[in-house]
C-alpha cells in the first residue's frame, strides 16, 4: 500500500498527454511575453527588451517583421487571433480541453508571475479577449479548477498557491459580473441587444457595439477598478458559465483555506441551483466569521453596526462543519402532489443564468 499513488486531483486529471505542436505554444509564449509588456506599460517591442529573455525578445521582433509594426498592443491582437485560429483545429473534446490548459499553464510564465507584482494592474484590459477564447471552447471551465486545486493543496509552494488564488477570484469575480451584466442587457431596447450568433458569424459592426455596451456597464459598476476586471462575455445570451454545484460547493468549503477566503464567497452567488439572496448572506457570514475565528469576536465593529442574523451568528465560532450543514438545511421535505413536488423555496429560479433568445428580449424590454 505504501507504493501506490494517492488518488488526488493531479493523478486524476494531470495524467501525461501528448502535448500541443510546437507552433501553438510559441504563439502562447509570444502573446504571453507582448501583454507583459503591456502590464508594464510598454508601447512598443523595443521597450521590453530590459525584461525579457532573449528567446521571449527575439520572437516578439520575428512578429514585429511579420504584422509590419513594432506596437505591441497591435502584435498581441494578431497572436490572440492566430491563437483562436490555432484552438479551433483541436478537438472539442475533454482531452482537447486538458491539452490546451497543460500549454498555457506550461508556456504562460508571466501571466502566472506577474499577480505577485502587479496586483493591481489592468489585467481585465489586457487579457478580457483571451479569457473569453478559453471560455469559448470549454477550457475556462477547467483551468479555473486547475487553480483551484492548486490554491487547496497543502503541498503546493505559497507562491504558486498565492497565484492560483489571485486567478481563481478574477475568473470567479469575471463570472459574477457576467450573470449581473446579462440581467442589465434584459433590460434595454431590443436594438441594442447583440447576440452570439451575430459574433460567431464575424459581424465586425456588431462586435464592437457589443463590446462598447459592455465596457460602458462595467465602467459604471466597477468605476476605476473596471480595467482590473474580466470581461468573459460580450452578448445578453453568452452561453458559458461556472458550472457549480452543491456537492462541489461543499468540497470547496472543506478544504477552506487563507488563500481560498476570498474565493468562496463569490462561489456561493454562483452555485447551482441558486440560492436565495437571505440564504447567500448567511452563509457568507458564517464563512467570514469562520475565518476570522482567532480574532476576538466583535473587535473593530461599532455597536448596531451588524444585522440581526450577524449578531445571532456572531455569539457563536463556527467551524467547517457548519458551513455544510448550513448549506444542506432549510430544505424541507419535498411536498408531492401527483406527479408534481412543491418547489424548494431554498432555490431563486429567477437567478439562473440561462440565456435568452430574441423574442424573449423583445417582451422584457
Amino acid at each position: 500500500l505504501n507504493t501506490m499513488q494517492p488518488v488526488t486531483y493531479g493523478t486524476l486529471h494531470r495524467a501525461k498527454r501528448a502535448p500541443l505542436s510546437d507552433e501553438f505554444c510559441a504563439v502562447l509564449r509570444t502573446y504571453d511575453a507582448a501583454t507583459s509588456g503591456l502590464l508594464r506599460n510598454c508601447s512598443t517591442v523595443e521597450h521590453t527588451r530590459y525584461y525579457l529573455t532573449d528567446s521571449e525578445y527575439g520572437a516578439l521582433q520575428a512578429e514585429e517583421t511579420r504584422c509590419g509594426t513594432d506596437k505591441l498592443r497591435l502584435i498581441a491582437q494578431n497572436l490572440l487571433a492566430q491563437f483562436v485560429r490555432n484552438q479551433r483545429t483541436i478537438a472539442h473534446n475533454l482531452t482537447g480541453v486538458r491539452r490546451v490548459c497543460d500549454a498555457v499553464m506550461a508556456n504562460c510564465r508571466y501571466l502566472m508571475q506577474d499577480p505577485a507584482r502587479y496586483r493591481q494592474g489592468h489585467w481585465g484590459t489586457h487579457h478580457s479577449a483571451f479569457f473569453r477564447a478559453l471560455a469559448e471552447t470549454g477550457c475556462l471551465q477547467e483551468l479555473f479548477e486547475r487553480l483551484l486545486a492548486v490554491a487547496e493543496s497543502e503541498s503546493e509552494d505559497e507562491q504558486d498557491r498565492s497565484m492560483a488564488s489571485f486567478w481563481t477570484v478574477k475568473i470567479a469575480t469575471g463570472f459574477q459580473l457576467l450573470k449581473e451584466f446579462k440581467k442589465y442587457c434584459r433590460t434595454l431596447h431590443p436594438q441594442r441587444l447583440v447576440l452570439s450568433q451575430e459574433l460567431t458569424n464575424g459581424k465586425a459592426k456588431r462586435k464592437l457595439m457589443a463590446e462598447r455596451l459592455a465596457q460602458e456597464w462595467y465602467r459604471q459598476k466597477l468605476q476605476k477598478v473596471a480595467p482590473q476586471q474580466l470581461i468573459l462575455g460580450l452578448t445578453v445570451d453568452c452561453p458559458w458559465h461556472l458550472r457549480l454545484d452543491r456537492r462541489q460547493l461543499k468540497t470547496h468549503l472543506n478544504a477552506i483555506n487563507q488563500h481560498t477566503r476570498k474565493l468562496l464567497p463569490i462561489l456561493i452567488t454562483l452555485v447551482e441551483p441558486p440560492l436565495t439572496t437571505s440564504r447567500q448572506q448567511h452563509l457568507c457570514t458564517m464563512i467570514d466569521i469562520y475565518a476570522d475565528s482567532w480574532r476576538q469576536i466583535g473587535a473593530g465593529q461599532q455597536s448596531g453596526s451588524m444585522p440581526n442574523y450577524e449578531q445571532l451568528l456572531a455569539s457563536k465560532t463556527y467551524a467547517v462543519q457548519d458551513l455544510i450543514e448550513r448549506l444542506g438545511n432549510g430544505v424541507r421535505a419535498t411536498k408531492k402532489c401527483g406527479l408534481w413536488e412543491a418547489p424548494d423555496e431554498g432555490l431563486d429560479w429567477d437567478e439562473y443564468p440561462l440565456g435568452i433568445t430574441r423574442r424573449e428580449g423583445l417582451s422584457k424590454a
